[in-house]
């Protein structure tokens, strides 16, 4: 049985030159701001996040979703209890 390996897609382009100042992006107060990188430094996985998510995992976080709102609806519940 012989798999074929999954079709790696070219990843876009970054719109920012390697060693950009990437201003704003800094969240802490002692530390400079990022530089950008090469595309090429970049993990792989960063390039998938804003692909669509297949049909097989929405009902997951449909139901996990659920689950959630039912949990904060009976923590709510318990508080005005008390």
């Amino acid at each position: 049985m012989v798999v074929a390996a999954p079709e790696k897609k070219p990843h876009p382009v970054s719109i920012t030159p390697e060693g950009t100042v990437l201003k704003g992006l800094n969240f802490s107060i002692d530390k400079k701001d990022p530089v950008a990188k090469k595309d090429e430094e970049y993990p792989e996985w960063l390039w998938t996040l804003l692909d669509d998510i297949p049909r097989d995992q929405l009902p997951d976080r449909v139901r996990l979703r659920k689950i959630n709102k039912e949990g904060i609806k009976n923590a709510n519940f318990m508080r005005k209890k008390k």
